[in-house]
């Protein structure tokens, strides 16, 4: 598949994924993510199965790099996540969802360890890293993962300054672990287990 058929596929799924969480917002913050993932999910599923198949955007199993991507994202996000909670405790803003306080324990599994991880790293991971890859690997890694951070401003606009700026380099570093995993073990389980990592890292520092 040509690059640019990829990158326009990209955006179509991500306006996909957007606009459902726009109507899912009237609702609530946790419908809104949990309608945007699920659509990131499914219309990437239809990208995989109609253009080059499964395989193709890294839906295959490598145990070695995924066990390896769990270490590293563990000490790499540890002190990211404490940075962000202790800027988050003071402050008198409100920051969630980032700091995943009004999530009980089945809503933060649900949304943030399977939802969340598997339509972005699908979307960003999958479609947008696999597109680019004709560039070399610097470029398809670097990019999704810029762009991926990019996506956290909208939630973060009321969020102080020294907040969002920790979110948005976690976010970005977050992105650049998977889309080195993945680059290098050619599977999104590695990119989606640094994803979870960071995630649950962010829900247990903030204790």
């Amino acid at each position: 598949m040509e690059p640019w058929i990829g990158l326009l596929l990209w955006f179509a799924v991500f306006i996909g994924g957007s606009i459902a969480g726009g109507v899912c917002s009237s609702k609530n913050a946790k419908m809104a993510a949990g309608c945007t993932s699920a659509v990131f999910i499914l219309l990437s599923i239809a990208v995989f199965y109609f253009t080059d198949g499964f395989a193709y955007y890294g839906l295959k199993l490598d145990a070695f790099y995924t066990i390896i991507s769990i270490l590293v994202a563990f000490l790499a996000s540890l002190p990211l996540s404490v940075i962000s909670n202790i800027i988050e405790r003071k402050s008198s803003v409100q920051t969630e969802p980032f700091g995943f306080g009004d999530l009980n324990l089945t809503e933060f599994l649900f949304l943030f360890l399977l939802l969340a991880p598997l339509g972005e790293e699908f979307l960003f991971r999958g479609i947008l890293e696999t597109s680019l890859l004709v560039y070399g690997v610097p470029v398809a890694v670097i990019l999704p993962a810029l762009l991926f951070s990019l996506m956290h401003i909208v939630p973060l606009k009321n969020a102080p300054r020294k907040f969002s700026a920790i979110i948005l380099i976690s976010a970005f570093i977050l992105g650049l672990l998977a889309g080195y995993f993945r680059a290098v073990s050619g599977s999104l389980l590695p990119a989606y287990s640094v994803h979870a990592v960071f995630n649950l890292t962010g829900k247990f520092t903030n204790k």
